[in-house]
């Protein structure tokens, strides 16, 4: 099975960004949290779209302090 990838554009909290950075980390399908301004950038690796789906919803947009996401996919996850 191939592995995609996606990337998370999360809009959080002002006071909670660091949290949800510390948080988004444990995560084993998140490899790479980066900090812009406002917003956190998150690489998520992923079975299919499926996998990532779960991922948003049941770990990332269910972290406290996660006001909105964005999410961005690559072709492979389209093709798993």
């Amino acid at each position: 099975m191939n592995m995609g990838f996606g990337f998370v554009r999360i809009q959080t909290t002002h006071s909670e960004r660091s949290d949800v950075y510390r948080t988004l980390k444990r995560f084993n399908e998140v490899h790479e949290v980066h900090d812009f301004f406002n917003e956190l950038f998150v690489k998520v690796y992923a079975d299919d779209l499926d996998h990532l789906g779960d991922t948003l919803y049941k770990k990332i947009k269910s972290t406290p302090g996660v006001l909105s996401t964005k999410t961005y996919t690559t072709k492979d996850l389209h093709e798993a």
